[in-house]
């Protein structure tokens, strides 16, 4: 077997979780031979586009094989029209295997970026929204705070006013004894 197609097996082989070791002679056998009749119709494929590369539908050379001036063809509309609706020149009108995947691959790249553009926005609002929730608690806190510091201070001067008449009854209840 030839190594580049021992490489395109392997390969697919080793994408799909086994190895040329791991499967039968025969079966290996078998992929040889699809390989080969897949590596053909690729020839094949690839001479008729080179075939047809060279077979282009446009005003010049339908001019050329109908023997009509092509100015003819630009100063009728309907004429140049007609021979544009069949056009392949601009490079076919049909993308290529290559372009599909890479329209694919940036497809693929910018749902991957919204995704995370979504995940960073709601991130973004549980943590906008639990950044509120605190700001509240904040607040509550700080009234309580300023609740408790009014009651102590109240407290203090209760126990002030207590602590001044203590010493004088003290002194009252000795004087009567």
């Amino acid at each position: 077997m030839e190594n580049e197609a021992l490489t395109r097996i392997n390969s697919f082989l080793t994408q799909h979780g086994a190895s040329s070791e791991t499967i039968s002679k025969s079966r290996m056998a078998q992929f040889e031979k699809v390989d080969t009749a897949i590596q053909s119709r690729l020839m094949e494929i690839q001479k008729a586009q080179d075939i047809l590369k060279g077979r282009p539908i446009n005003v010049s050379t339908i001019a050329t094989d109908t023997g009509i001036a092509r100015k003819t063809f630009y100063n009728n509309d309907l004429l140049r029209l007609f021979v544009e609706a069949y056009s392949t020149s601009s490079e076919d009108r049909t993308a290529s295997q290559v372009d599909l995947d890479r329209f694919k691959s940036k497809y693929d790249e910018a749902e991957r970026q919204i995704k995370q553009f979504l995940l960073r926005d709601i991130e973004t609002e549980n943590l906008r929204q639990e950044n509120m929730r605190l700001q509240a608690e904040i607040k509550n806190l700080e009234k309580r705070n300023n609740s408790l510091e009014t009651q102590c201070e109240q407290l203090q001067s209760e126990n002030a006013e207590l602590r001044q008449q203590v010493p004088s009854k003290i002194i009252d209840f000795s004087q009567k004894r």
